[in-house]
C-alpha cells in the first residue's frame, strides 16, 4: 500500500466509518415508517407532514450552533453524549400517547443528529489528505446510504411482524452500539490555530459560511427531493395498492453506495458545475416517473436515476462547501452544508402535507420539480461568485 493510501485508510477514519453507519441505520429504520405509525393517532396529513419535517427542522435550528462545537470542542466527547441520548429518546416513541407528544420527541432527536451529524463529518475532514477530499466525504455518504439500503426494509419487517415497539426498541439499541464505538475512537480536539480557538470570540463566520450561501442554496433544492419521497413514498404508494414499495428504498440506496463508491475521483478532478447540470436532467425524470407511477416498474426507473442524480450532486457541493473556508472552519462549512439539507428536508416535506392534502401526493412529486428548474442560473450565479473570490484573494 502506498503512501497515500495508507495515509487515507487511518483507524480513525475507518472508526467514524463504523459509527456513521450504525447511527444512520438507526435514523433511518424510522424515517418511512413514522408517518405511518402517526395515522394511530388519527393524525392529518398536514401533521404528518410536520412529524416527517420535525427531525429536520430541529437539526436545522441546531445547525449553527452544532458547526461551532464541531470546530471548538472535542469530537469524541460529543459523539459520545448525543449517542447515548438518542438512546432514550427513539426509547420513548413506544409510549408517546398522542401525535403532539410524537412530534415532540422526534423534533428533540433532531437537534441530537444534528450535532452528531456534523461532528462526524468534521471530524473525518480533519483526518484525511486535503487532495482526496472529494473521496473521503464520498465514502463518508455512503456508510449513511449503506444504512439507507437496509434500514426502510428491516423497519418494514419489523412493525409488521413484532410491531413497532419492537421496530423503536431494535432502533434505540442500534443507537446505543454507535455509543459504545465511539468509545474506542481517540480524542479529537479543535485544530490548533494562530489565535487560541476556544478563547476566540465567537462571530457570524463561526455561526455560517456566507461565502457559500449559494451552494448552500442549491443542497436546498436538490434535498427536498429524495427526502419527500423517503417519508411519503409508504403512503403514497398504499394510496394507489403499488406493491413492493420497501424494494424502491433498497434499489435507490444500492445504486447511491455504487456511485458514491466511486464518484470522489470526478468530484476532485471536476468542477461541481457540470455535475450539477447532469444531475438536475436526472432528479427532475426521476420525479416524474414517480409521480406518474401506477406500478412498481416506473418506480424502480426513478429510484436508478434519482440514486445516481442525487448520490453524485450531494457530495460535490458537500465538497465544494469545505473547501470554500479555511481549515478551522471546516466544523462551520459542514454545519452550512447541513443547514442546506435540513432545510431541504424541511421544506419538502411541509409543502408535501399541504398539496397532498390538497391535490393529492402525485401532484406533490410533480412540484418538486419547480426549484430545480432554476439550478441551472443558479449554478452559473455560484461560478462567477468563485471566480470573483478567487480575483480578490490573488489581489
Amino acid at each position: 500500500m502506498n503512501d497515500t493510501a495508507a495515509r487515507f485508510w487511518n483507524k480513525p477514519y475507518v472508526l467514524l466509518l463504523l459509527v456513521n453507519t450504525i447511527a444512520y441505520l438507526a435514523f433511518q429504520a424510522l424515517a418511512p415508517l413514522l408517518p405511518v405509525y402517526a395515522t394511530r393517532f388519527d393524525a392529518t396529513e398536514s401533521q404528518i407532514g410536520f412529524l416527517a419535517a420535525s427531525v429536520s427542522l430541529a437539526a436545522l435550528l441546531i445547525r449553527p450552533v452544532s458547526g461551532l462545537l464541531a470546530d471548538r470542542g472535542n469530537s469524541k466527547h460529543i459523539i459520545l453524549i448525543t449517542q447515548f441520548m438518542a438512546v432514550g429518546i427513539v426509547a420513548s416513541f413506544i409510549i408517546a400517547p398522542n401525535i403532539s407528544v410524537l412530534i415532540a420527541l422526534r423534533f428533540f432527536h433532531g437537534f441530537l443528529f444534528g450535532i452528531s451529524s456534523t461532528v462526524v463529518m468534521t471530524a473525518v475532514v480533519r483526518v484525511i489528505p486535503e487532495a482526496q477530499m472529494g473521496r473521503g466525504i464520498g465514502l463518508l455518504s455512503v456508510t449513511s446510504i449503506g444504512s439507507q439500503a437496509v434500514a426502510p426494509a428491516l423497519g418494514i419487517e419489523l412493525s409488521g411482524r413484532w410491531g413497532y415497539p419492537a421496530l423503536f426498541s431494535a432502533a434505540s439499541g442500534i443507537a446505543g452500539i454507535a455509543g459504545f464505538l465511539a468509545f474506542v475512537l481517540k480524542a479529537q480536539p479543535a485544530p490548533k490555530t494562530g489565535t487560541d480557538t476556544a478563547k476566540r470570540k465567537i462571530s457570524r463566520k463561526d455561526m455560517f459560511a456566507v461565502e457559500a450561501l449559494g451552494l448552500t442554496v442549491l443542497v436546498i433544492f436538490f434535498t427536498a427531493t429524495p427526502s419527500t419521497i423517503t417519508n411519503f413514498l409508504v403512503v403514497f404508494g398504499n394510496d394507489r395498492d403499488i406493491g413492493g414499495i420497501g424494494y424502491y428504498f433498497t434499489i435507490y440506496a444500492a445504486v447511491l453506495i455504487g456511485v458514491r463508491s466511486f464518484c470522489g475521483g470526478l468530484i476532485d478532478r471536476y468542477p461541481y458545475r457540470r455535475i450539477v447540470y447532469v444531475c438536475t436532467a436526472l432528479c427532475i425524470a426521476g420525479l416524474v416517473l414517480v409521480g406518474a407511477a401506477r406500478s412498481f416498474a416506473p418506480l424502480a426507473a426513478a429510484a436508478v436515476l434519482l440514486g445516481v442524480g442525487y448520490g453524485i450532486v450531494l457530495p460535490a457541493l458537500q465538497t465544494a462547501i469545505v473547501r470554500s473556508v479555511p481549515e478551522e472552519r471546516r466544523g462551520v462549512a459542514g454545519a452550512t452544508f447541513y443547514i442546506g439539507m435540513d432545510a431541504g428536508y424541511v421544506a419538502g416535506s411541509v409543502a408535501m402535507g399541504f398539496i397532498a392534502e390538497a391535490f393529492g401526493y402525485a401532484a406533490g412529486f410533480f412540484a418538486l420539480c419547480v426549484p430545480l428548474l432554476a439550478v441551472i442560473p443558479l449554478t452559473l450565479g455560484c461560478v462567477e461568485a468563485d471566480r470573483r473570490r478567487e480575483i480578490r484573494r490573488n489581489i
